[in-house]
């Protein structure tokens, strides 16, 4: 499929459900932050949400180049 091996396809669909598990996650803490500061202003809530809708573009980028950063749980 698309050339890539069963290996580098699970890679990519990784990489992907992690992604949009973090932009899920991101929306809804910029979702509740508007609510909890009640922002009333319409510029600064686009300013938000179109801040969130550039970081879910680039998030499978960030994920790929960021360093893995392991946090222990006791």
């Amino acid at each position: 499929m698309f050339g890539l091996n069963t290996e580098s396809l699970e890679a990519v669909l990784a990489v992907l459900l992690s992604a949009s598990l973090k932009a899920t996650l991101l929306a809804a803490m910029a979702w509740l932050t508007l609510i909890l500061f009640r922002v009333r202003s319409v510029t600064l809530r686009h300013r938000v949400w179109s801040l969130m809708l550039c970081t879910m573009i680039l998030l499978p980028l960030i994920i790929h180049m960021a360093p893995e950063v392991a946090i222990p749980i006791d």
